[in-house]
Protein backbone atom coordinates (compact mmCIF):
# COMPACT_ATOMS: atom_id res chain seq x y z
CA UNK A 1 0.00 0.00 0.00
CA UNK A 2 1.66 3.21 -0.91
CA UNK A 3 0.61 6.28 1.52
CA UNK A 4 0.31 9.89 -0.19
CA UNK A 5 -1.80 12.46 0.63
CA UNK A 6 -4.48 11.45 -1.67
CA UNK A 7 -4.56 7.96 -0.41
CA UNK A 8 -7.37 8.07 2.16
CA UNK A 9 -6.97 4.49 2.94
CA UNK A 10 -5.13 4.90 5.89
CA UNK A 11 -6.64 7.61 7.70
CA UNK A 12 -10.06 5.19 7.60
CA UNK A 13 -8.63 2.22 8.82
CA UNK A 14 -7.48 4.32 11.59
CA UNK A 15 -10.56 5.56 12.43
CA UNK A 16 -12.06 1.85 11.78
CA UNK A 17 -9.44 0.57 14.44
CA UNK A 18 -10.25 3.16 16.77
CA UNK A 19 -14.03 2.19 16.61
CA UNK A 20 -13.20 -1.39 16.78
CA UNK A 21 -11.45 -0.63 20.50
CA UNK A 22 -14.99 0.82 21.27
CA UNK A 23 -17.17 -1.93 19.77
CA UNK A 24 -15.46 -4.88 19.76
CA UNK A 25 -13.69 -5.08 22.60
CA UNK A 26 -15.36 -3.51 25.66
CA UNK A 27 -18.19 -5.75 25.50
CA UNK A 28 -16.67 -9.34 25.73
CA UNK A 29 -15.35 -8.23 29.66
CA UNK A 30 -19.13 -7.98 30.42
CA UNK A 31 -21.07 -9.66 28.69
CA UNK A 32 -22.18 -13.07 30.08
CA UNK A 33 -22.84 -15.28 33.09
CA UNK A 34 -19.90 -16.67 34.00
CA UNK A 35 -21.78 -19.59 35.62
CA UNK A 36 -23.23 -20.83 31.77
CA UNK A 37 -20.29 -22.73 30.16
CA UNK A 38 -22.01 -24.27 27.66
CA UNK A 39 -20.24 -23.30 24.06
CA UNK A 40 -17.58 -21.63 26.17
CA UNK A 41 -13.92 -21.52 24.57
CA UNK A 42 -12.91 -17.93 26.25
CA UNK A 43 -13.67 -18.34 29.98
CA UNK A 44 -10.00 -18.81 31.06
CA UNK A 45 -9.19 -14.99 32.25
CA UNK A 46 -11.71 -14.20 35.42
CA UNK A 47 -14.83 -15.12 36.29
CA UNK A 48 -15.90 -10.91 35.86
CA UNK A 49 -14.38 -11.07 32.72
CA UNK A 50 -16.07 -13.88 30.50
CA UNK A 51 -15.77 -14.37 26.78
CA UNK A 52 -17.82 -16.74 25.19
CA UNK A 53 -17.38 -17.82 21.58
CA UNK A 54 -20.54 -16.98 20.01
CA UNK A 55 -21.76 -14.07 21.71
CA UNK A 56 -23.13 -11.22 19.31
CA UNK A 57 -24.32 -7.61 19.93
CA UNK A 58 -26.10 -5.45 17.37
CA UNK A 59 -25.91 -1.72 16.82
CA UNK A 60 -26.89 1.10 15.18
CA UNK A 61 -24.37 3.91 13.93
CA UNK A 62 -25.42 7.00 13.14
CA UNK A 63 -23.58 10.31 11.65
CA UNK A 64 -24.94 14.09 10.41
CA UNK A 65 -25.14 12.45 7.16
CA UNK A 66 -25.02 8.55 7.25
CA UNK A 67 -26.99 6.13 8.61
CA UNK A 68 -26.13 2.00 9.06
CA UNK A 69 -26.03 -0.66 11.56
CA UNK A 70 -23.95 -3.79 12.25
CA UNK A 71 -22.78 -6.41 14.46
CA UNK A 72 -20.03 -7.87 16.75
CA UNK A 73 -19.45 -11.20 17.63
CA UNK A 74 -16.51 -13.21 19.39
CA UNK A 75 -14.60 -15.82 17.13
CA UNK A 76 -12.51 -18.57 18.06
CA UNK A 77 -8.84 -17.76 19.57
CA UNK A 78 -6.09 -17.14 17.13
CA UNK A 79 -2.44 -16.39 16.99
CA UNK A 80 -2.11 -12.96 15.96
CA UNK A 81 1.77 -11.28 15.82
CA UNK A 82 3.31 -14.17 18.05
CA UNK A 83 0.31 -13.43 20.72
CA UNK A 84 -2.26 -16.01 21.23
CA UNK A 85 -5.37 -13.80 20.75
CA UNK A 86 -9.10 -12.97 20.61
CA UNK A 87 -10.17 -12.18 17.48
CA UNK A 88 -13.43 -10.12 18.03
CA UNK A 89 -15.52 -9.77 14.16
CA UNK A 90 -16.85 -6.30 12.91
CA UNK A 91 -19.70 -6.75 10.22
CA UNK A 92 -21.81 -4.04 8.33
CA UNK A 93 -25.65 -5.44 7.97
CA UNK A 94 -26.61 -1.99 6.38
CA UNK A 95 -26.32 1.77 5.32
CA UNK A 96 -22.76 3.23 6.25
CA UNK A 97 -21.88 1.27 9.36
CA UNK A 98 -18.27 0.88 10.78
CA UNK A 99 -17.56 -1.33 7.97
CA UNK A 100 -16.52 -5.04 8.60
CA UNK A 101 -13.23 -6.19 9.99
CA UNK A 102 -11.33 -8.17 13.10
CA UNK A 103 -9.94 -6.69 15.81
CA UNK A 104 -7.29 -9.04 17.93
CA UNK A 105 -6.87 -8.57 21.90
CA UNK A 106 -4.93 -10.32 24.50
CA UNK A 107 -6.72 -9.76 28.33
CA UNK A 108 -5.51 -10.96 31.74
CA UNK A 109 -7.73 -10.00 35.12
CA UNK A 110 -5.94 -6.27 35.20
CA UNK A 111 -6.11 -5.02 31.58
CA UNK A 112 -7.33 -5.77 28.38
CA UNK A 113 -4.75 -4.81 25.25
CA UNK A 114 -5.40 -4.85 21.42
CA UNK A 115 -2.62 -5.85 19.60
CA UNK A 116 -4.17 -4.95 16.17
CA UNK A 117 -6.82 -5.58 13.38
CA UNK A 118 -7.36 -6.42 9.94
CA UNK A 119 -10.01 -4.06 8.51
CA UNK A 120 -11.06 -4.21 4.47
CA UNK A 121 -7.90 -4.76 2.75
CA UNK A 122 -5.42 -3.24 5.41
CA UNK A 123 -3.95 -5.68 8.23
CA UNK A 124 -2.85 -2.68 10.99
CA UNK A 125 -0.14 -4.43 13.64
CA UNK A 126 0.54 -2.20 16.35
CA UNK A 127 4.67 -2.31 17.47
CA UNK A 128 3.20 -3.10 21.25
CA UNK A 129 -0.17 -3.73 23.06
CA UNK A 130 -2.48 -0.83 23.47
CA UNK A 131 -3.78 -0.93 26.68
CA UNK A 132 -7.63 -0.31 26.48
CA UNK A 133 -8.90 -0.92 29.98
CA UNK A 134 -8.20 -1.32 33.29
CA UNK A 135 -9.47 -3.22 35.69
CA UNK A 136 -11.29 -3.18 37.39
CA UNK A 137 -12.93 -0.36 36.76
CA UNK A 138 -13.77 2.71 39.30
CA UNK A 139 -14.74 6.09 38.73
CA UNK A 140 -11.79 8.39 39.43
CA UNK A 141 -9.74 5.65 37.76
CA UNK A 142 -7.08 6.84 34.48
CA UNK A 143 -5.08 5.53 32.67
CA UNK A 144 -2.70 6.64 29.25
CA UNK A 145 -1.99 4.19 26.70
CA UNK A 146 0.21 4.69 23.49
CA UNK A 147 1.13 2.48 20.93
CA UNK A 148 2.86 2.78 16.67
CA UNK A 149 2.49 0.64 14.05
CA UNK A 150 4.70 1.94 10.56
CA UNK A 151 3.34 1.03 6.57
CA UNK A 152 5.24 1.82 3.71
CA UNK A 153 8.08 3.93 6.01
CA UNK A 154 5.22 6.13 7.09
CA UNK A 155 5.07 6.07 11.15
CA UNK A 156 1.90 6.55 13.01
CA UNK A 157 1.69 6.85 16.30
CA UNK A 158 -1.54 6.47 18.51
CA UNK A 159 -2.12 8.25 22.35
CA UNK A 160 -4.71 7.76 24.50
CA UNK A 161 -5.85 8.92 27.89
CA UNK A 162 -8.75 7.11 29.61
CA UNK A 163 -10.95 8.25 32.35
CA UNK A 164 -13.86 6.80 34.47
CA UNK A 165 -15.83 9.22 34.87
CA UNK A 166 -19.32 8.44 36.26
CA UNK A 167 -21.83 5.42 37.35
CA UNK A 168 -25.07 6.56 36.14
CA UNK A 169 -28.05 4.96 34.85
CA UNK A 170 -28.63 5.55 31.07
CA UNK A 171 -31.63 4.47 28.13
CA UNK A 172 -30.88 3.33 24.93
CA UNK A 173 -32.83 2.25 22.22
CA UNK A 174 -36.00 2.47 24.52
CA UNK A 175 -33.58 0.38 26.83
CA UNK A 176 -32.93 1.32 30.40
CA UNK A 177 -29.61 0.42 31.95
CA UNK A 178 -28.29 0.51 35.63
CA UNK A 179 -25.23 1.50 37.23
CA UNK A 180 -23.48 1.98 33.78
CA UNK A 181 -20.31 3.20 33.92
CA UNK A 182 -19.24 6.42 31.75
CA UNK A 183 -15.68 6.35 29.98
CA UNK A 184 -13.49 9.33 28.57
CA UNK A 185 -11.03 8.89 25.95
CA UNK A 186 -8.61 11.87 24.39
CA UNK A 187 -6.88 10.09 21.34
CA UNK A 188 -4.38 11.40 19.16
CA UNK A 189 -3.51 9.78 15.56
CA UNK A 190 0.00 11.13 14.27
CA UNK A 191 1.20 10.30 10.89
CA UNK A 192 4.11 11.58 9.69
CA UNK A 193 3.61 12.09 5.84
CA UNK A 194 6.16 14.35 4.85
CA UNK A 195 5.04 16.52 8.13
CA UNK A 196 3.35 15.21 10.89
CA UNK A 197 0.00 15.54 10.44
CA UNK A 198 -2.49 14.59 13.18
CA UNK A 199 -6.56 13.61 14.27
CA UNK A 200 -7.83 14.67 17.71
CA UNK A 201 -10.65 12.70 18.65
CA UNK A 202 -13.00 12.06 21.62
CA UNK A 203 -14.72 9.63 22.45
CA UNK A 204 -17.33 8.82 25.03
CA UNK A 205 -19.11 5.44 25.96
CA UNK A 206 -21.35 4.05 28.92
CA UNK A 207 -20.74 0.06 29.89
CA UNK A 208 -23.67 -1.51 31.77
CA UNK A 209 -23.13 -5.29 33.72
CA UNK A 210 -23.58 -8.01 32.53
CA UNK A 211 -23.84 -6.27 28.66
CA UNK A 212 -20.96 -4.59 27.62
CA UNK A 213 -21.59 -0.70 25.98
CA UNK A 214 -24.70 0.52 25.44
CA UNK A 215 -23.52 3.40 23.85
CA UNK A 216 -20.70 5.13 22.53
CA UNK A 217 -20.21 9.12 20.67
CA UNK A 218 -16.81 10.24 18.81
CA UNK A 219 -16.64 13.85 18.32
CA UNK A 220 -14.32 13.79 15.04
CA UNK A 221 -13.20 16.92 13.35
CA UNK A 222 -13.02 17.86 10.07
CA UNK A 223 -10.19 16.38 7.64
CA UNK A 224 -9.70 18.74 4.81
CA UNK A 225 -7.28 15.95 3.33
CA UNK A 226 -9.95 13.14 3.43
CA UNK A 227 -13.85 14.82 3.13
CA UNK A 228 -15.76 11.57 2.64
CA UNK A 229 -14.94 10.63 6.43
CA UNK A 230 -17.70 11.32 8.48
CA UNK A 231 -17.27 14.73 11.29
CA UNK A 232 -19.37 15.46 13.55
CA UNK A 233 -21.02 12.99 15.94
CA UNK A 234 -20.66 9.94 15.63
CA UNK A 235 -23.37 7.80 17.70
CA UNK A 236 -23.19 3.83 18.37
CA UNK A 237 -25.83 2.04 20.23
CA UNK A 238 -26.63 -1.15 20.99
CA UNK A 239 -29.91 -2.65 19.78
CA UNK A 240 -30.05 -6.24 20.75
CA UNK A 241 -27.84 -9.31 21.86
CA UNK A 242 -28.06 -13.28 21.48
CA UNK A 243 -27.36 -13.98 24.84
Amino acid sequence: MIITLNNKTLVKSLLALIFLFVFTVVPFFYGCDSDDDENTTHAGFDTYFPMNQGNRWSFNVSSEEEQGAGEAEVKAGASFNGYDSIPLQLTETSGQGLGSGLVYITADTSRADVLGARYEADTLVLDQPFNFLNFPLEVGKSWFSDAGITVEGVQITILAETVVVAQENITVSGMSYTHCFKLTSDITVTAIIVIPISVDLHLTMWLAPDIGPVKALAEVPELPLFPEIPTGTITVELTETNF
